[in-house]
C-alpha cells in the first residue's frame, strides 16, 4: 500500500507558492548577503513563464545563477542580419557592471536599416547573460525591466521603419517592405505582426554584395571578378590549346 501524503501535499494555492518559494530559496547559494537578493532572484523565476524577455535561470550548487534575456523577436533578427555570407559580425561585450551583476550582451549591426541622422547601420542588442563575481546589494527585476525596456524599444522603432517613421529608415533591399503610413495604420494589430515578421524572416540582400569589407566595417574594395581557375592574363583560346596539347 502506498504511503499515505495527505498530510503533506500542500492543500491550498497559497501553500502550494510557498513550497515553491521555500525550495528555490534553498537553491540560493549561501553567499547571499540576506534575503534581499535572495528574494530578488526569485522574483526573476516567477517571471520566466509570463515575461517573454526572460528566457533561462540557470541555478548550479555552488555556483552564481546566470540568467538568460531575450525575445524571439530579438532573435530572428539577429539570424537576418547575421546567419549569412556576408552577415555582421556578432560582437560580445563585458564592459559594464551594474551594481553587483555583469551584463555580458551580445550584438550586431542592423544592416535593414540606416540611422535617419548619421546614415548608418545602427547597433543592435542581442540576447543578454546577467552573471556575477561577487554578490552587492541591486535590484535586479528593475534592472531586467530596464534592459527589455531598452531592446523592446530597438524593436519598436525596426517596426516603424516599415512605413517611414521613428530613428531608422528601410536600407537596400529591405526598402521593399516600405508601406504608406495610412496603409500601415489601416492593417490590423494581426496584420501588422505578421507583416513585421515577415520582414524579420526576409533575407537581406544588400546593394553592397559586391564589394568586401574590414572586420571592423571601416573600410570597403571592389570584390575581385572570379577567373575559373585562370592564370591572370590568361586568355581562353590559351586554355584550348593546352587541353590539345
Amino acid at each position: 500500500m502506498a504511503d499515505d501524503d495527505s498530510f503533506v501535499v500542500p492543500k491550498s494555492g497559497r501553500q502550494l507558492q510557498d513550497k515553491i518559494y521555500r525550495e528555490n530559496a534553498n537553491k540560493i547559494p549561501k553567499t547571499v548577503p540576506g534575503n534581499i537578493i535572495a528574494d530578488e532572484i526569485l522574483t526573476i523565476i516567477g517571471q520566466l513563464h509570463d515575461n517573454p524577455f526572460v528566457q533561462s535561470v540557470t541555478m548550479t550548487k555552488g555556483k552564481q545563477p546566470v540568467i538568460i534575456l531575450y525575445t524571439d523577436d530579438q532573435i530572428l533578427d539577429l539570424k537576418k542580419n547575421c546567419l549569412r555570407e556576408e552577415g555582421s559580425v556578432i560582437g560580445i561585450d563585458r564592459t559594464f557592471n551594474l551594481g553587483g551583476v555583469f551584463v555580458t550582451t551580445m550584438c550586431y549591426k542592423n544592416r535593414s536599416i540606416v540611422s535617419r541622422k548619421s546614415n548608418q547601420y545602427p547597433i543592435f542588442l542581442g540576447p543578454i547573460c546577467l552573471h556575477w563575481d561577487e554578490w552587492k546589494q541591486l535590484k535586479l527585476p528593475e534592472l531586467v525591466d530596464r534592459l527589455s525596456s531598452v531592446t523592446k524599444t530597438q524593436i519598436i522603432d525596426l517596426g516603424r521603419a516599415l512605413y517611414g517613421a521613428g530613428n531608422y529608415k528601410l536600407s537596400g533591399q529591405s526598402i521593399s517592405f516600405l508601406l504608406d503610413n495610412q496603409v500601415w495604420h489601416s492593417k490590423s494589430v494581426t496584420e501588422k505582426e505578421k507583416y513585421f515578421k515577415k520582414f524579420l524572416a526576409a533575407p537581406i540582400a544588400t546593394v553592397e554584395s559586391s564589394y568586401v569589407h574590414s572586420s571592423d566595417g571601416t573600410y570597403k574594395c571592389k570584390r575581385p571578378k572570379q577567373t575559373a581557375g585562370r592564370k591572370p592574363g590568361q586568355r581562353k583560346d590559351q586554355e584550348l590549346n593546352g587541353q590539345q596539347l
